[in-house]
């Protein structure tokens, strides 16, 4: 499983699990997504990361905006199906109750959002095509909340970076509006695959180490060597 104790070092795990796994599933772990009320990050990968210039033309900066946008902004991809049937609404009125004493524990079980929508995503045409953010299910654990995302596919050279972003800054967005102290974050992909190239994805591992990271130690956390 590829681990990191940030959300720049999980990434990294999870690109080089991508490169060099076997399987079709892939389930990423961020140990500490936020730390003192901030999204945390490798300051210096993430500006490398944003200067990186993909082949079409596109930064590592427009990707990362792109998925804040897609989950985080009024009529993004992301936002509004989030909030279809008002299940964003339930979820943050749940947790507070939860938090509060006022609703039953066992209520978690129901904190899912569904973003994909049968009624419009079931059909044999090229398009639409279904969301790739599909689920994402929330976990209150005594006074921390945790919240596992599941992708049904996911280009980890271009998206996947600010995909994770974007999920941390919605962990300590609903943290914050329900008294929780935000947790772990979870990424499954079903379909983890490159967007552009394995020379690209090799060339973003590289900014890895340009930013002073150790491929070796993060790989250790999740049970990797790294020399494969």
């Amino acid at each position: 499983m590829p681990v990191g104790e940030c959300v720049s070092s999980a990434y990294v795990s999870a690109l080089w699990h991508t490169l060099n796994q076997e399987g079709l599933a892939q389930v990423t772990r961020v140990k500490q997504p936020i730390i003192e009320s901030r999204v945390n990050i490798d300051q210096l990968f993430n500006s490398k990361y944003e200067n990186f210039k993909f082949p079409d033309g596109r930064t590592g900066a427009w990707w990362l905006q792109d998925r804040l946008n897609a989950l985080l902004r009024q009529e993004g991809e992301y936002w509004r199906p989030m909030r279809k049937h008002a299940q964003y609404d339930y979820v943050i009125k749940v947790l507070k109750g939860i938090r509060e004493g006022d609703i039953p524990r066992w209520n978690s079980n129901r904190l899912f959002m569904t973003l994909f929508d049968p009624s419009k995503d079931l059909h044999v045409e090229r398009a639409p095509t279904p969301p790739c953010l599909v689920t994402l299910d929330w976990k209150p654990i005594r006074d921390q909340l945790s919240l596992v995302a599941t992708f049904r596919s996911q280009y980890m050279d271009a998206k996947a970076y600010g995909n994770l972003l974007s999920l941390a800054y919605l962990l300590l967005e609903v943290s914050q509006k329900t008294s929780f102290k935000p947790a772990e974050l979870y990424s499954v992909a079903h379909k983890p695959i490159l967007k552009y190239s394995v020379k690209v994805a090799q060339s973003l591992l590289n900014l890895a180490s340009l930013a002073g990271f150790s491929l070796s130690t993060i790989l250790s956390s999740s049970g990797d060597s790294g020399n494969e």
